[in-house]
């Protein structure tokens, strides 16, 4: 029985296997978790518990699935017990400097007391094993949340000096991305925060073309009195629509929402049902319709959302008849955004990064002769 409290106590079930061990079943959590399967990690680190409560990686996992799941308190509390129980334990740490920064992007938190918190955390990981990766690769992270590219730069950069193998891969996409960010130039704090997202939504792409695109004054720029253009702003009574839209009176970007509404971008108008969907994700085809739509508005040119009706599909997976075909063809041909250059193929039911959206937006500012 000493022998028992000694080493925590039995365990609460007998391994199966000889590979049926807390380690591995923590492990695979992990790799669930990266994967986005919470319950099938979760159900992964229960079983690295009942096969020995003594081990800390059962307690990092969970509190790694509750982060994921927006309870920080009780993430917290894992923590604790994981560090309780192993104060040498890396993946606590790192685990720690995780749930900081995801409780900061939930929360929104302003200031970077959160940061300071974040890196103290994960350089006592890296302090307890300069030779693995995660260390580094979630300071990165931290950093690069934060909105410091430079830093996070540095923080990835330090695992490819270190040639430190499995990170490798993942330092150099972060890297990329970092590129990408600083090429696509957001100058606003809501487009900083929108680049990182790895989907938009369509409130998101509403806030990105008020403040990126500088759409509302774009469009107050180009819009020509009756006497110099047929052009005509849009006729349809604003104040209404935005009065009877459903869903986005708490929404955070509600004031955005109804701007672009009064702007009538197809694209992005109330649905029949009378609602907008702010959260639903902006494809790569909406978004070409979006596109459109804004330069027929600023041009004036209606010719525009038919030029391309009846032409053979250019694009190996679209026909000439999708409803966005058009304003694909339109897009591709002047440059605002790309058909994958090896294939042809345009994935038009893809999702939009931020990164991307801004790209795209930066395309289209060289279309319309702007300067931004």
């Amino acid at each position: 029985m000493a022998l028992f409290v000694a080493c925590g106590g039995p365990p609460n079930v007998s391994p199966e296997s000889p590979l049926d061990t807390a380690v591995n079943h923590y492990q695979r959590g992990q790799s669930y978790l990266d994967n986005g399967k919470i319950q099938a990690a979760l159900q992964a680190f229960e079983r690295a518990s009942a096969l020995d409560p003594a081990y800390p990686g059962a307690h990092v996992g969970k509190a790694l699935v509750s982060a994921h799941n927006g309870d920080f308190l009780a993430a917290r509390k894992a923590l604790a017990k994981a560090i309780h129980q192993d104060n040498d334990f890396v993946d606590a740490f790192v685990a720690q400097g995780r749930v900081i920064v995801l409780e900061s992007i939930e929360r929104d938190y302003s200031g970077k007391a959160w940061l300071d918190e974040a890196v103290r955390a994960l350089k006592k990981a890296i302090h307890l094993a300069p030779e693995q990766g995660q260390g580094y690769f979630y300071t990165g992270h931290a950093y690069l949340q934060a909105g410091e590219l430079a830093q996070a730069r540095n923080a990835y950069t330090q695992i490819l000096e270190l040639k430190i193998g499995p990170w490798i891969g993942r330092a150099q996409e972060q890297i990329k991305r970092i590129q990408e960010i600083e090429r696509a130039t957001p100058g606003s704090i809501l487009g900083k925060k929108i680049a990182l997202q790895p989907r938009i939504t369509r409130a998101e792409l509403a806030v990105l073309l008020l403040e990126e695109l500088n759409l509302a004054e774009l469009v107050k720029q180009r819009r020509l009195t009756p006497n110099k253009t047929k052009f005509q702003a849009p006729t349809h009574d604003s104040s209404h629509v935005q009065n009877h839209v459903l869903d986005i009176q708490f929404n955070w970007a509600k004031g955005w929402i109804e701007e672009i509404l009064e702007l009538g971008i197809a694209g992005l108008e109330m649905f029949p049902d009378q609602t907008f969907q702010p959260q639903k994700p902006i494809s790569r085809a909406n978004y070409a319709l979006v596109n459109q739509s804004i330069l027929e508005l600023i041009t004036g040119d209606k010719t525009l959302t038919t030029k391309y009706i009846g032409e053979e599909a250019r694009f190996p997976d679209l026909r000439g008849d999708y409803f966005a075909y058009n304003a694909i063809a339109l897009n591709v041909e002047r440059g605002i955004m790309k058909a994958d250059a090896l294939t042809g193929l345009f994935y038009p039911e893809a999702t939009v990064s931020g990164i991307e959206a801004l790209l795209i937006i930066r395309q289209l500012q060289n279309a319309v002769r702007m300067d931004f």
